[in-house]
């Protein structure tokens, strides 16, 4: 073409310059690194070169870098590409022309700005990205689901699971956060397939006018992608609005099959009383007790339901401490100052009990009134209480005034509470505390047995049980094992 115009003394073909028709002239290639687009005419200036219209993509006085709203490398790879910057995510469409990175909004993160932040979610109605703020005591963790509800930990409730659930006892049961892929949710654009002219996050209906319900007037509908677990705001232009129950949808109306127990427009919610939505298995059962539960509508994350207040258990089926005999569920009544604590609920200020029965798991302990006990010889035969008085809150004894009556070694005698059946107490503990006072560190009382307990059916079996010896001046506690062995 440049020979021939040459030749017949016309202009330079498009995308050279030159003046062929003076004598001596010719025409040369335009200096724009072959980034121009030859199929507009007058690319580029015809007498002076300069650069008149890039190829889509390019830009610069000499076609040499890349438009704003693409990035790559124009001279070399030449490989502009579109950034593709979300429209909702990024502060605007133009990226950084070497990177491809966009500048995101607050709380939005990837090169495309088409991500929350770890911990944060998308709110639809704001449409920006949102911090879950769960509470670091009352979740399981600082993520929350699509519509920022955090998983609460047992007796925590709210959005946030920020705020205590009074007289509230149950087993929590996590459920794995389930992650679905975005391929199989939805399919994101690229620049060469789109078509319609939408911005990212919506499409334009090939189907006419009215599509399944949604009217359109041939305009761009939002995607309405509702995938739990995905992070993106895109959609595949060319599937049924099925993507959150992937794409199963009906092939002449468009209706979405909804997977079991789930309802909505979208099939995104379970039914009444179920809970675990699941884009392919749908939602399970809550199975709340009719007679424990507040109600029937569980934790739709969890499953688990919500007891009243005498009530306990995943599925409030068991009675709550302090009560007994499930379904009725009595209040039990023991007293927590005489109740073996560990059966005690000390924040509630409640103590189980035996079902049918009632009866309380006591703890042994001396009634106030019992100021003073007796001391008795090791062979418990002969016993005194001279020399035995009480200073709040001890009981003393005086070795000057007893050895007159009792030889070393005796020993305090319990009161009558410690003696008969003592079969509940069996794998418990007697626990006591002593303080001792003496000129010598050591004495007959050293190296005997600290605690001797008598029983069986003719108080014939002997329990003996050795300690360390007293320290002087020092008050030690001590626990003795209520079995055979030690």
């Amino acid at each position: 073409m440049k020979g021939r115009d040459e030749e017949m003394g016309k202009k330079c073909s498009n995308g050279y310059y030159g003046q062929p028709a003076v004598p001596g002239g010719s025409c040369q290639p335009c200096d724009c690194h072959s980034n121009l687009d030859l199929s507009v005419p007058g690319s580029c200036d015809p007498i002076t070169g300069q650069c008149l219209r890039c190829r889509q993509g390019y830009g610069g006085g000499a076609c040499d870098s890349c438009a704003e709203g693409y990035y790559g490398d124009a001279i070399t790879a030449k490989n502009c590409q579109p950034c593709q910057c979300h429209t909702n995510g990024s502060v605007s469409e133009v990226c950084n022309k070497d990177t491809g990175e966009c500048q995101c909004r607050e709380n939005v993160v990837g090169r495309q700005c088409d991500e929350c932040m770890p911990n944060c979610w998308w709110d639809a109605e704001r449409q920006e990205c949102m911090p879950c703020r769960c509470s670091p005591h009352g979740s399981i963790s600082q993520r929350c689901d699509v519509e920022g509800r955090c998983i609460c930990r047992p007796g925590f409730v709210g959005r946030r699971c920020d705020l205590r659930r009074q007289g509230y006892e149950r087993r929590e049961t996590r459920r794995p956060v389930e992650r679905v892929s975005m391929e199989a949710v939805q399919q994101r654009w690229g620049g060469s397939t789109r078509t319609g002219g939408c911005a990212r996050g919506a499409y334009r209906p090939k189907t006419g006018p009215q599509t399944h319900g949604i009217a359109t007037v041939g305009g761009c509908v939002p995607c309405h992608c509702n995938s739990f677990g995905s992070k993106s705001f895109d959609c595949d232009e060319n599937a049924c609005q099925c993507s959150h129950v992937g794409n199963n949808c009906d092939a002449n109306t468009g209706q979405c099959i909804c997977p079991p127990n789930t309802i909505g427009e979208r099939c995104d919610r379970c039914a009444p009383n179920h809970w675990g939505h699941d884009i392919v298995t749908g939602c399970k059962e809550c199975g709340c007790s009719v007679i424990g539960s507040v109600t029937q509508q569980c934790n739709v994350n969890t499953g688990c339901c919500f007891c009243q207040d005498s009530f306990r258990g995943e599925k409030c089926n068991e009675c709550q401490i302090g009560y007994r005999d499930f379904p009725q569920c009595t209040q039990c009544e023991c007293s927590i100052s005489g109740s073996d604590s560990q059966t005690c609920d000390l924040e509630r200020q409640v103590c189980a009990c035996a079902d049918r029965t009632g009866k309380c798991s006591c703890k042994l302990t001396l009634k106030p009134e019992q100021t003073v006990l007796p001391l008795v010889d090791k062979s418990n035969t002969m016993e005194t209480r001279r020399g035995v008085s009480f200073q709040h809150p001890e009981i003393l004894a005086h070795s000057e005034l007893i050895t007159s009556t009792l030889s070393e070694p005796y020993y305090w005698k319990l009161p009558e509470q410690f003696s008969g059946s003592m079969i509940t107490a069996y794998g418990g503990q007697l626990k006591y505390a002593v303080y001792y006072e003496a000129r010598d560190e050591t004495g007959p009382s050293s190296y005997e047995p600290q605690v001797i307990i008598k029983g069986g059916p003719n108080h014939n079996v002997l329990i003996t049980r050795h300690i360390p010896g007293l320290q002087i001046g020092q008050l030690t506690r001590h626990e003795i094992d209520m079995t055979e062995v030690q």
